[in-house]
């Protein structure tokens, strides 16, 4: 398995492990009934700020794992013209689907949807965008192009 390979597995098992985690403590937010229409904005938006700085950890963390573990096993980490466009296309889907989803929630607030139903849609397109870019990356790698 390549590097690159190694790496969209990697990603993908942390976004799912961090939109659970995450999607637990909204839902129980959302149960205990503490999310109102006066701290809701508040509320989201500490955890899209918390979500941007655990992404860029995990990022980091991630990527100096994984150079550590391709060194040890003397694997080649360098990046070609074929990950260049595989990169590139899995980058094109994931705003794809995240534009819709963000499309998606704008037009709940046209159709006077309360906010609350807003964010949720935001969290959920946002990270099925992660998700789907590297199942997307796993499929070429594994194919060939």
């Amino acid at each position: 398995m390549s590097y690159q390979e190694k790496s969209s597995f990697v990603s993908l098992f942390s976004s799912i492990l961090i939109f659970t985690a995450c999607g637990i403590y909204v839902y129980q937010k959302y149960i205990d009934g503490s999310l109102n229409s006066e701290n809701v904005f508040k509320f989201y938006g500490g955890v899209f700020i918390f979500l941007i700085i655990v992404g860029v950890v995990n990022s980091i963390v991630r990527n100096v794992v994984l150079n550590i573990i391709s060194a040890k096993d003397k694997e080649p980490s360098f990046i070609d013209e074929r990950d260049k466009i595989i990169e590139l296309k899995a980058t094109a889907i994931a705003h794809y689907v995240f534009i819709t989803g963000f499309g998606i929630s704008m037009a709940t607030l046209v159709f006077d949807v309360p906010p609350l139903t807003m964010f949720p849609i935001l969290f959920f397109f946002g990270f099925s965008a992660s998700i789907i870019a590297d199942i997307f990356k796993i499929y070429l790698y594994r194919k060939g192009f």
